[in-house]
């Protein structure tokens, strides 16, 4: 949440601490993957939120430790395939000593063959020899003696040199052959033992995987017993709640008992008043000869009772609740008094018939029971005013919001959101088309590439947006439909004909409820300020926004849309209240965010009103006609939240990046004599707003997938050939139509080479038709 704070750029100081049901709700999510039910977690008691809290910390153990197993199968998987590979290594090795041992084998054949040869030329040379010595015995016996005894040499030598050669290749192939056994040998412990790890590991993978299906059984249960707990806690709470609306009921009907009873004592009350003749003769009694005298008294104890609360004024509540409990007390005492009174005057009349008490005796012990009734009255009627008042200070104390919704939102949307950055605008557009198209699965929407192009740049272009078309084009789908694509939120404003000032559209303060009645699009605006919704879109849907005239309710906002950083605002109220939401501006100002946006569809009737220059000049318009259905990829996309600040981001830097192509098609347009027919025959010349808006919104578009021409066509046509402006006027002349026509084709020509001015030059040729017609 620190890191989700510092990414925000939220001050530490506004960071408000999660609740604990707010991180139980994130620890039910990160375990089941869906958002738990919010109204079944604010109705549990401290008791069961424990209790569902330890077993959603169990969840979260037996979790861990399943990804942890999960993990280690894995780890030891990876680890048998590096063992299977290190084995098939081994045996190519092995593999290899084999051959070499083979080749060292036939090497060994080939030296045997070779000692075969050498002895079977030794035998040839003895043969030889011993014909020699044949010879030598015919007479030639020194010549043999010569020659035998150079043989007997040579031979000693061929032997010497054989036996030499036989023992060095017996030895080589002695150590040779002993070596590869060797090798054999280890191999095969080696591959033996590597096999006995292998079957133990499987072992123990599939005592795991046995464990780990277990131990997925045992949390299904869990969760199974959780679902059960919850749905039996929410029956109970239903039931609770049940008897708790039964019980109000039975309340309002003993309360209306009271009232019947209370409308019963004030006619009492009121035969009561027709005996001020008696009180009149109890007052002459009393030594008082007038009324007046009465009412000084009655002030006397009035002023006194001002005098009292004057004091209360500044004590604290807890003294008032305690001279409150003294004053019943005091009532009660009364009351005894009177009973007494009563017991009193009913053993005078039981003596009076005894003793035959006289009349006047008898009306005085009346006058003293009307006399202590009025006292109790007014007691009772001081203490029942004291009780308000005091009710009056704890609500004072406490501080009621003048704002109530807009403080609550400083509550719940605390928390930010993760959010995805926007990339490339083109596949940007192609996300928008394929999401807006599968936010219905019973009714798919569809709108092409280029309209969703000149939206984007719409966005970049003006908080303003007017849509208009003929009914069932998709005006209020596409608002709706985008917020919901990006993450953002829709809210939904039906502009009402008798609308006529800004009360109308936010909302108004009531100075004798201390309340401000703050309406949709009050509450939309203040939301967009909030940590949850500050790096998200936020649109404000004006829907049938002229049924009534926008110049008047919406007045104010088109003033504050043109400024910019401090000054963007409007004022709620002339004063601040005392305990003010946290975005307001000094207590009482709106302000209005970059990354709220203003959408007004619009229907053209009998019914409707026709928008007003200093409107359109300040909007985006975008005609909708309707569009073709064509089949997109079925695979459902993730939901996500793509981030304000990177969209923004992304627009800086495309119309920052076009800014040399933007500033020669102003050269362009500002030498050609395009810019003189316009106003010279009509009147229109560019103004820097103009100029402002396609800066920003002609980039957006080109990066979008459109082209430099279609933006610039789309703009031009919205502006300065809608009705009222180039079409749609009476002293306007065919010849001058036709004329500019002719500059607009030959300056679009020296821009765009082979484009044309499709929507500009569609206006031109209506208007003709018309002024034909007429």
């Amino acid at each position: 949440m620190n890191k989700r704070n510092k990414q925000g750029n939220i001050p530490a100081k506004y960071a408000t601490p999660k609740s604990a049901k707010t991180v139980l709700s994130e620890k039910v999510e990160m375990i089941t993957g869906e958002k738990a039910d919010s109204s079944i977690l604010n109705s549990l008691d401290a008791d069961q939120n424990e209790k569902l809290n330890q077993l959603v910390d169990q969840l979260s153990e037996s979790k861990k430790l399943y990804e942890m197993e999960v993990q280690e199968i894995t780890q030891a998987r990876i680890q048998t395939e590096m063992l299977q590979a290190t084995l098939e290594e081994e045996k190519l090795k092995l593999e290899s000593l084999i051959s070499e041992h083979k080749k060292s084998i036939n090497e060994t054949e080939e030296l045997r063959l070779a000692l075969f040869l050498k002895e079977k030329d030794t035998l040839k040379k003895n043969e030889e020899l011993l014909a020699r010595e044949a010879e030598a015995e015919a007479g030639f016996i020194s010549q043999h003696s010569q020659s035998l005894a150079l043989l007997t040499a040579e031979l000693s030598k061929v032997r010497a040199e054989h036996m030499q050669s036989l023992a060095v290749s017996q030895s080589q192939f002695l150590q040779t052959f002993n070596e590869v056994d060797e090798q054999r040998k280890s191999l095969s412990e080696e591959l033996s033992a590597e096999y006995q790890k292998i079957q133990n590991t499987k072992l123990e993978l599939e005592k795991a995987k046995a464990e780990l299906i277990e131990r997925k059984a045992e949390i299904s249960a869990q969760e199974s017993i959780i679902n059960t707990t919850v749905e039996t806690r929410k029956i109970q709470l239903e039931q609770q709640f049940e008897l708790q609306i039964a019980g109000f009921e039975s309340e309002v009907i003993r309360l209306n008992s009271y009232r019947k009873r209370d409308e019963a004592n004030l006619l009492d009350l009121k035969k009561r008043l027709m005996d001020f003749s008696e009180l009149e003769r109890a007052l002459k009694q009393k030594g008082m000869d007038s009324a007046e005298e009465l009412l000084l008294y009655v002030e006397k104890i009035e002023s006194a009772i001002r005098e009292y609360r004057q004091k209360l004024a500044g004590r604290p509540v807890e003294d008032l609740e305690d001279e409150v409990e003294h004053l019943r007390d005091l009532n009660r005492s009364f009351e005894e008094q009177l009973r007494d009174a009563k017991q009193a005057l009913q053993e005078a009349n039981a003596e009076r018939h005894q003793r035959a008490i006289g009349i006047m005796e008898r009306e005085n012990l009346m006058m003293k029971n009307r006399v202590l009734q009025q006292h109790n009255d007014a007691i009772s009627l001081a203490t029942e005013q004291l009780k308000q008042e005091i009710d009056e200070l704890k609500d004072r104390q406490q501080g009621q919001a003048v704002f109530p919704a807009l403080t609550r939102m400083d509550t719940i949307y605390s928390e930010s959101p993760s959010t995805q950055p926007v990339g490339a605008l083109t596949e940007f557009v192609d996300e928008l088309q394929l999401r807006i198209f599968q936010s219905d699965r019973n009714n798919p929407l569809y709108f092409d590439k280029e309209t969703l192009q000149l939206f984007l740049g719409g966005l970049a272009m003006s908080q303003l947006h007017i849509f208009q078309g003929i009914s069932g084009t998709g005006k209020t789908t596409l608002a709706k439909a985008f917020a919901s694509a990006v993450g953002g939120h829709c809210t939904v404003v039906p502009v009402q004909a008798g609308w006529r000032d800004r009360d109308d559209l936010v909302g108004h303060y009531n100075a004798f409820e201390k309340r401000y009645y703050e309406k949709e699009c009050l509450q939309a605006l203040y939301r967009a300020h909030t940590p949850t919704y500050k790096d998200r879109l936020n649109i404000v849907l004006l829907d049938e926004m002229n049924l009534s005239r926008p110049e008047q309710y919406f007045a104010e906002f088109l003033s504050a849309l043109e400024l910019s950083g401090e000054d963007r605002q409007v004022v709620l109220m002339e004063d601040s209240p005392a305990k003010a939401p946290r975005y307001l501006r000094e207590g009482r100002k709106i302000p209005v965010a970059d990354n709220v946006w203003f959408i007004g569809t619009a229907n053209h009737d009998e019914t409707t009103f026709e928008f007003a220059d200093k409107t359109q000049d300040r909007s985006f318009v975008l005609e909708l006609g309707r569009n073709g259905m064509q089949q997109l990829p079925s695979t459902l996309k993730r939901s996500v939240i793509y981030s304000f600040s990177s969209l923004q981001t992304c627009f800086q830097n495309v119309i920052s990046g076009h800014r040399a192509d933007v500033d020669k098609i102003f050269n362009t347009l500002y030498t050609h004599e395009v810019t003189n027919v316009l106003a010279k025959r009509f009147g229109i010349g560019w103004g820097n707003r103009l100029e402002r808006q396609a800066r920003q919104f002609l980039p957006v578009v080109v990066a979008s997938g459109g082209s430099m021409s279609q933006a610039l066509d789309h703009l031009l046509s919205v502006r300065l050939f809608r009705n009222g402006k180039v079409t749609g006027r009476y002293d306007t002349k065919p010849e001058h139509l036709s004329e500019l026509q002719e500059q607009l084709s030959d300056v679009w020509i020296k821009l765009f080479k082979t484009d044309i001015a499709i929507r500009c030059e569609e206006r031109i040729e209506q208007e003709l038709e018309r002024k034909e017609i007429t």
